[in-house]
């Protein structure tokens, strides 16, 4: 029989789980998720946690200066009522409508203190402060924000560098709250202390199902896409990445993941809440902080930490920093939102003592969603199993319906079922991009755009983005055989493969990496080493590319359209060459939204030049235009 109750379910408690196996799920579901939490909202949960423990630190920042010692502590007292005072607060300044308050900060507590409240009153709308101002705006006016808590200047680059712009070019904005007075108005804190505590926080009549958050995906080079979540929703997905991660209440989490990234905002910021743990933010750059990096295992001991998370090339990041520290007994670490390469794995075990489980989700899956169980060995390569009350299905490529499942041990599109899945978009017409065809069980099945295997015990396996396939001569290849190879190499910190447009073959995998700090190696000799690591000859890159720094998102994902982009200039440049009299020409790569087009500029230009260089570019995948000036 399993063991996997910590505490069981009962009325009025919240029950807590330590997942080792797909047994320990299937006994999970014996219980109606509704009887696993005493309430489901956040500001009544965290109301509880401070009539449980008020003076214990629910957040501890660390120093700025020296990452081991505490810069500040707040308790559960002072964050519930921080979060209660906040959301009267918007409720009050927001006018008749439904408050909605965009977060655009650093790491720190206010954020926090912003999402639940805004999650409690309204809407709660977290926002990339390294998006472009307009994405930035366009999110705010698809929300239809009230109140924006922004950061200033004294925090470094950012979009709040340009808030005053958002001010006019977003119409149901009423105030800005800025971190601190160097703003030059509202401060937070000043906020706060005007809230009327004879006021409700919330709505009499409260809804669980409700959109709660929205959260964007997408917007680095495309219009991004919010996505609606509910407090159950979030709830629920925390409840489970502290059943598969830690859920003890003298658990310690460290956050160095966004307020803007599920990671952060549910798997480990509000999975740590819920369990009446302490969370300790890293730096308000996150895990961005070489501070951080280079004393990271200083500050596991320093803070008494147990468990954290991260995309992947933080541990890669902890690797190159090089140091022979050990993880502290029972501390753990889970790593997702991009795939985990599997020499970064098992160099991280032999290097710190400690498995490095690898986990997925999406913004879209409200969190986290498959995971390899902290508590158990990972199963090296697969992103784990499924949690409670979710299912996982790999469905034929090419077919629109969730009921035709590809055969075993061919790959698939990843498609899953819960009810920790998203709503939808909250622009209703692009929600209907998200689903299969519904099939004779009634349920949703979300397409992830993910290619995997699932094997006879239930652990997925990714096979890249239908979207990253290299399509070489017809052979479909995995950029992930190429990277792995890649980290296989002892100079080789970070590793990506991209396709690059080939006029015979479609296209042809080249690869980019970032060498581990001090150790130098010449492309030629990483290109050499793929020839002998890769058993398939097609797999093979064209070139290996040696960056300074890897392109990398706000959240520490590697960012694949950048390296695309250089990819295709380097092809046109090669094409410019080899036409005559096309030399001097210019021309800009751009991606939108995940379409890329060559625009080569005519103004000025011999035409019989421009069109000889265009019809040659006609023969790549790529789209190829001509622009030219008004006075041509």
């Amino acid at each position: 029989m399993s063991n996997v109750w910590l505490d069981p379910p009962r009325p009025g408690v919240l029950a807590r789980a330590l997942v080792r196996s797909r047994a320990d799920v299937r006994e999970i579901e014996r219980t109606p998720y509704g009887d696993l939490l005493p309430d489901w909202s956040i500001a009544a949960l965290l109301k509880r946690a401070a009539a449980l423990t008020p003076s214990k630190p629910a957040i501890i920042v660390a120093d700025g200066t020296d990452p081991t010692r505490v810069g500040r502590s707040i308790s559960y007292r002072e964050l519930a009522e921080a979060v209660a005072a906040v959301a009267r607060r918007l409720r009050a300044v927001s006018g008749p409508g439904r408050p909605v308050i965009s977060i655009l900060t650093p790491l720190v507590p206010e954020a926090f203190f912003a999402l639940w409240a805004g999650a409690t009153a309204g809407v709660a709308n977290p926002i990339n402060p390294f998006l472009r101002i307009d994405h930035v705006a366009e999110i705010m006016n698809a929300a239809g924000t009230t109140v924006l808590l922004c950061g200033t200047r004294a925090h470094g680059a950012g979009a709040w560098e340009h808030v005053a712009e958002l001010g006019t070019r977003v119409p149901t904005l009423r105030t800005v709250w800025f971190l601190d007075e160097a703003g030059g108005g509202d401060s937070f804190a000043r906020q706060v202390e005007q809230a009327d505590s004879t006021q409700p926080a919330t709505e009499s009549s409260h809804d669980a199902e409700r959109t709660a958050t929205l959260l964007h995906t997408g917007g680095t080079t495309a219009a991004p896409k919010l996505v609606r979540l509910t407090e159950r929703g979030q709830l629920l997905n925390a409840w489970c990445c502290g059943a598969f991660n830690g859920c003890r209440a003298e658990g310690v989490m460290a956050l160095g993941m966004p307020y803007f990234h599920v990671g952060g905002a549910i798997c480990l910021s509000l999975a740590a809440m819920l369990f009446g743990q302490t969370m300790v933010i890293v730096s308000p750059a996150g895990y961005r902080d070489p501070r951080v990096i280079s004393r990271f295992w200083e500050l596991v001991e320093a803070h008494g930490i147990t468990q954290t998370g991260s995309t992947p090339t933080t541990p890669a990041a902890l690797l190159a920093a090089g140091g022979s520290s050990r993880a502290p007994a029972g501390f753990r670490y889970w790593a997702g939102g991009a795939a985990l390469p599997v020499q970064v794995a098992r160099e991280f075990a032999d290097r710190f003592g400690v498995p490095l489980c690898e986990g997925w989700g999406m913004t879209e899956m409200q969190g986290g969603m498959i995971i390899n169980p902290t508590a158990s060995e990972p199963c090296l390569g697969s992103i784990g199993i499924p949690f409670p009350y979710h299912e996982a299905r790999c469905v034929q490529m090419g077919s629109s319906s969730a009921e035709n499942l590809a055969p075993a041990g061919q790959v698939g599109v990843l498609s899953v079922s819960g009810p920790c899945v998203t709503p939808g978009y909250y622009d209703d017409r692009r929600t209907s991009q998200l689903f299969f065809e519904s099939g004779g069980d009634a349920k949703r099945w979300l397409n992830t755009g993910d290619l995997c295997t699932i094997d006879e015990g239930g652990h997925v396996w990714l096979r890249g983005r239908s979207k990253d396939l290299i399509i070489r001569g017809g052979h479909n290849i995995d950029p992930l055989v190429i990277e792995d190879a890649l980290l296989t190499h002892p100079a080789v910190m970070l590793a990506a493969a991209v396709g690059e447009p080939h006029r015979d073959k479609g296209e042809v995998p080249v690869a980019y990496v970032q060498l581990r700090p001090g150790i130098s190696a010449e492309e030629s000799d990483l290109l050499a080493h793929c020839q002998s690591a890769l058993s398939e000859r097609a797999a093979v890159p064209h070139e290996v590319r040696i960056l300074k720094a890897m392109p990398l998102t706000a959240v520490g994902k590697i960012f694949k359209p950048a390296l695309r982009v250089d990819a295709i200039q380097r092809c046109v440049e090669r094409v410019q060459a080899s036409v005559p009299g096309a030399s001097d020409l210019s021309f800009q790569v751009r991606e939108t939204g995940g379409a890329i087009a060559v625009v080569l500029n005519g103004a000025g230009k011999i035409p019989e030049q421009v069109e000889r260089l265009r019809v040659e570019l006609e023969h790549y995948t790529f789209h190829v235009r001509v622009e030219s000036s008004a006075a041509d």
